[in-house]
């Protein structure tokens, strides 16, 4: 297999407004998007949706050079 080389963009939002801006990471691509919230120590019982490149993603995926991972707390209303 081949080795995977490069970062990816992490961008956490805890909540919209821009008193509250995204926490940005950069971090090894080759990693699983869990093990990478693992790594920095991020709860990982809080309900996230993650967006890779805009699309939604499982958090097995396996991050490859230059993408960018969004990931937001789920919203739940009534």
């Amino acid at each position: 297999m081949a080795k995977v080389t490069g970062t990816a963009v992490l961008l956490i939002r805890t909540s919209q407004g821009k008193d509250n801006p995204p926490r940005r990471f950069e971090v090894p691509a080759g990693l699983t998007i869990q093990e990478v919230l693992l790594s920095i120590q991020l709860p990982t019982n809080q309900p996230l949706i993650a967006l890779v490149n805009g699309s939604t993603a499982e958090m097995t995926y396996v991050l490859q050079p230059g993408d960018r991972v969004d990931l937001l707390p789920q919203i739940a209303g009534g």
